[in-house]
């Protein structure tokens, strides 16, 4: 296959823009401290980042209705 100055001037400016997109990608998640900025970034990611949320919502509950139970069972034992 021949080899023409287009299409070497055309594989360059593919390769430096997406070069510079991938710079920009990591230059974003240096900037905000996150690897996941968008559900594109990676979909599997976010799921995983989803799930832990919802688990430390969950905990969070459970130590507010801990906290609530104990102070009733003083109260009731006060009484």
């Amino acid at each position: 296959m021949r080899m023409t100055n287009g299409i070497l001037v055309n594989t360059v400016k593919r390769n430096i823009s997406r070069n510079l997109y991938q710079l920009g990608k990591y230059d974003n998640q240096l900037a905000t401290y996150k690897r996941i900025n968008k559900p594109s970034d990676d979909p599997v990611g976010l799921v995983d980042v989803l799930r832990l949320s919802s688990r430390l919502q969950e905990n969070a509950q459970f130590q507010a209705n801990a906290a609530d139970a104990r102070s009733w069972l003083e109260s009731t034992d006060s009484a």
